[in-house]
């Protein structure tokens, strides 16, 4: 699937579909199909011999991804959870190039609702043969995707045009998943806080469905303790869940007493450890000097927090990016980053990795895009909510 944000693929300009015929039958007749794409491309595939004359495809209608839909839509892309349930389609007809964040929530609640996926790319000849037949011939044109398919496998890694490795932070499962498939992280990180505002009730149980998810990145799960012996068989525990689990180790514990000791066990113990919650390079050095270069481990600088201090992190990461390079194993994580700037700042500091939220992973496609564009779209932004909101001025 072609990436990047749709704006970079040049989508034709609109064309309105006639109503469709969900809007006079209620009962849908048959109908099983939804589209879903741009409006000139889900014009190009409804009309085109390969759907309009084939028996395996009816067209209830189909999903704008512009805002605000056009007239003669079913809805907007961000609502397709919703339509899908709504319209009692069975199959789904991606058309032309969404972008990955659009084309992965597609295909997540259309496995919600039980559907079939068909995507047609943009550049896509369907004129000649039915879609299910090049499917069945695994022509790369046109690409069906099972439930089983979907459940067992992600996406490949996708290009964020970062060196730097982008790891979600956060404790919602469903989003943990989301970011998996999509392709776009490389690792994910938690601690308590995250958890509890997720509503996570159950420490061991939550990390052990994670974990049934997600067995090929790296995921950090933190200690909670306050004294080192309970945080050492903490440790232990955690550790033992999974081959590719980091278990969170804050420098110090409430007091302020250093966790150096037990980082240094930990370490020779063969524990992979995230110690976390750094400010300083005096911490970071001190870590770093009692790390192995067989075992390995991530040192988390909260630059997020540091900037809130009002001191600028930048020299602060690098410098720290200079002192973990003594440790081939050893990897610079920056933490709690406030905007997406801050992820750019991260690769250019030197970090191996920075951590996201949804809402900063959720903005990454938007890199380099049209200034002149994003101006439109916020303006289009305000001027829909106005109207969904019905707001007059008298």
């Amino acid at each position: 699937m072609a990436g990047g944000s749709a704006a970079a693929h040049g989508r034709a300009p609109r064309h309105v579909l006639p109503p469709p015929a969900w809007a006079q039958s209620p009962h849908r007749d048959g109908l099983d199909t939804l589209f879903i794409g741009a409006t000139a491309d889900c014009l190009a595939a409804v009309g085109s011999p390969a759907f309009a004359k084939s028996a395996d495809f009816r067209p209830i209608g189909f999903v704008d991804v512009e805002v605000p839909p056009a007239p003669g839509a079913f809805g907007h892309i961000g609502e397709i959870h919703l339509l899908l349930g709504t319209s009692g389609a069975h199959k789904v007809v991606v058309c032309g190039d969404l972008t990955d964040v659009e084309f992965q929530g597609v295909v997540d609640a259309a496995v919600a609702a039980g559907c079939q996926v068909l995507w047609v790319p943009g550049s896509a000849e369907v004129a000649g043969a039915r879609p299910t037949a090049l499917w069945r011939e695994d022509q790369p044109r046109l690409r069906l995707v099972e439930k089983a398919e979907v459940d067992r496998r992600p996406s490949p890694r996708a290009e964020t045009g970062l060196r730097i490795e982008v790891y979600a932070d956060g404790a919602d499962l469903r989003e943990m998943l989301e970011a998996y498939r999509a392709g776009v992280v490389r690792g994910f990180t938690t601690n308590p806080t995250l958890m509890r505002k997720a509503g996570v009730t159950d420490y061991a149980a939550f990390a052990r469905s994670v974990l049934a998810e997600i067995r090929d990145l790296p995921i950090s799960f933190e200690v909670f303790a306050d004294d080192f012996p309970e945080m050492a068989r903490q440790a232990l525990v955690i550790s033992s869940w999974g081959q590719n689990v980091f278990v969170k180790i804050p420098i110090t514990n409430t007091k302020g007493e250093s966790s150096i000791p037990l980082v240094r066990g930990l370490v020779a113990a063969g524990v992979k450890v995230n110690v976390t919650a750094l400010m300083t390079e005096q911490q970071v050095a001190a870590v770093v000097e009692i790390l192995s270069p067989s075992v390995p481990a991530i040192v988390s600088v909260f630059a997020g927090r540091i900037a809130d201090t009002g001191r600028d992190p930048m020299p602060i990461m690098r410098r720290s990016a200079r002192i973990v390079s003594g440790n081939a194993n050893a990897r610079l994580l920056w933490a709690s980053p406030r905007e997406v700037l801050n992820i750019y700042q991260a690769d250019g500091s030197g970090c191996h990795i920075v951590t996201a939220t949804k809402a900063l992973v959720d903005k990454l496609p938007m890199r380099g895009m049209d200034l002149d564009e994003l101006s439109r779209q916020t303006v289009n932004m305000f001027y829909t909510d106005a109207q969904v909101a019905e707001y007059v001025i008298t």
